[in-house]
């Protein structure tokens, strides 16, 4: 009996995210062995300790030894929570994940598709291009920034998660249904970017949290199932919403989607719970702090460094993930820029795995000068001269799969945080704030660079307006490669001063 308490006294959940591509990352288990998760189990209602403690884990220890005989403990444990790595709790769990991360993020990487249509049909066509983009920058800035402070919202009060996920779902499916109507952009920025943008990150947020409890040994393969989701609504979307588009409009095409999505995501949100249920605190029990006391990690060199190298090479690689259909429609027909997207989203995917990879077997500040030089490389002189379709596809390809820094994250917050999880959440939290700053400051700055006015002259290099801005990106990129020669410098520096 005592080592059941002592395994509820030590099982403080902690947050550990994991370097995923072009978002937030991942949580992953930081118990010292995982199989242990297997034996959590949570505390009856009607056993609660009423004597105050200072931890609802050690209130649930308590009550455990209340209820509990010695011999029959661990089979209680053991028996009384669904199975991790199988079963249809944990696959359940999977399948509604991989819907989340497939809508929600899905038509994020695919605004580029209604920007062009809203630039080209009225009401909305006498309004800029910076004006329409920020449509889909707020949305994408807030859905990085926003699920760090949402996890600990969830970390503190447990309990009311499930209450908190379905308001966001009415929010969100509520917001884009409202969008149908709208006559101005900023009614866009407001529906679609911030309240979508908001919804959608609380929404994503328990998929990031609860992944961990599920699965333990099968962690690997849900995590490819869940995080395949971005890139098959990245390369999926951009045809279904074109489609959609030209069919019936703008406004029936956003009714169309609040209504998928308010079904998909009702039926989600059945099979996204937790493994192990929330229990509320009782009187006397303190909740858990939103903060680590020690956040000196934040001032290390390497940290610094990697948050403005992500921050500049992010506002690179943004204007073209938003402007690249613009690009091609004035080359070729709008259906060929929904197939340019898709490829560049698919291309990404799949650069982003073999960017990871690589930042596992090689110096990190080695993998951000090989993305850097080799997207200034794309943007100069791929971009620069694309000229016919078949180029402008070459580069979509090349700067897609190459351009993605989100993957090296995991190895500078290994290096930075060592076995501390805490601390490595907060790095990855770091850097997902300077990139969602970045996705929305790249594609302003890109934005007023555009010279609409010299889309329709032709020339040797940068056509069809977008010679500044095929410069701010090539530059941009370039300058990032510099970041990985600062933090070559400072892992030297920093060795030298632990010999």
């Amino acid at each position: 009996m005592e080592n059941v308490i002592q395994r509820y006294q030590e099982m403080t959940p902690t947050i550990e995210l994991v370097a995923y591509p072009s978002r937030i990352p991942c949580e992953s288990a930081s118990i010292s062995d995982e199989r242990e998760l297997v034996k959590q189990q949570p505390t009856p209602r009607s056993a609660r300790s009423a004597s105050p403690s200072i931890s609802p884990t050690r209130s649930r220890a308590n009550s455990l030894q209340k209820i509990a005989p010695d011999s029959g403990a661990d089979d209680l444990l053991a028996s009384s929570l669904p199975p991790v790595d199988r079963g249809k709790g944990a696959w359940g769990f999977a399948l509604a994940a991989f819907a989340l991360e497939t809508f929600i993020w899905g038509y994020s990487f695919t605004f580029g598709i209604v920007q062009v249509y809203l630039n080209n049909h009225p009401p909305f066509n006498t309004a800029s291009i910076a004006e329409v983009s920020s449509v889909g920058t707020v949305a994408l800035a807030i859905q990085y920034i926003t699920p760090v402070g949402v996890i600990m919202i969830f970390k503190r009060y447990p309990d009311k998660a499930r209450s908190i996920l379905w308001a966001a779902m009415l929010v969100s499916c509520g917001s884009m249904l409202i969008s149908s109507w709208a006559t101005k952009v900023w009614h866009l920025i407001l529906l679609q970017g911030v309240l979508g943008g908001a919804s959608g990150a609380i929404l994503y947020a328990p998929v990031l949290l609860w992944l961990q409890e599920w699965f333990v040994e099968k962690r690997g393969t849900a995590s490819g199932i869940i995080f395949s989701g971005t890139g098959i609504g990245g390369f999926v979307f951009p045809f279904f919403i074109e489609n959609l588009l030209e069919r019936v409009g703008f406004p029936w095409t956003v009714r169309i989607w609040s209504l998928t999505t308010f079904v998909l995501f009702g039926v989600s949100l059945f099979y996204l719970k937790p493994r192990v249920p929330p229990v509320k605190p009782t009187r006397g029990e303190g909740r858990g702090q939103f903060l680590p006391v020690d956040l000196s990690f934040l001032f290390s060199p390497i940290v610094i460094l990697m948050c403005l190298t992500t921050f500049v090479s992010s506002i690179s690689f943004f204007p073209v993930s938003l402007y690249i259909p613009t690009y091609v429609t004035s080359l070729a027909s709008p259906l060929s820029a929904t197939v340019v997207l898709a490829v560049f989203n698919a291309a990404g995917v799949v650069g982003q795995i073999a960017i990871g990879w690589f930042s596992d077997k090689y110096p990190y500040p080695n993998i951000i000068m090989f993305i850097g030089v080799g997207s200034a490389i794309a943007a100069f002189f791929s971009w620069g001269y694309a000229d016919t379709l078949g180029k402008v596809f070459g580069f979509a390809i090349l700067f897609g799969s190459i351009s993605n820094i989100c993957s090296v994250w995991g190895s500078v917050a290994r290096e930075v945080s060592g076995t501390n999880s805490q601390t490595s959440s907060f790095v990855f939290c770091a850097f997902g704030i300077h990139r969602g700053i970045a996705s929305l400051v790249g594609p302003i700055i890109a934005s007023t660079l555009y010279n609409k006015h010299e889309a329709e002259k032709l020339g040797t290099w940068g056509r069809f307006g977008f010679r500044a801005v095929t410069i701010f990106v090539g530059v941009m990129a370039l300058v990032s490669a510099f970041g990985g020669v600062a933090l070559a410098g400072a892992r030297r520096i920093q060795a030298k001063r632990h010999t």
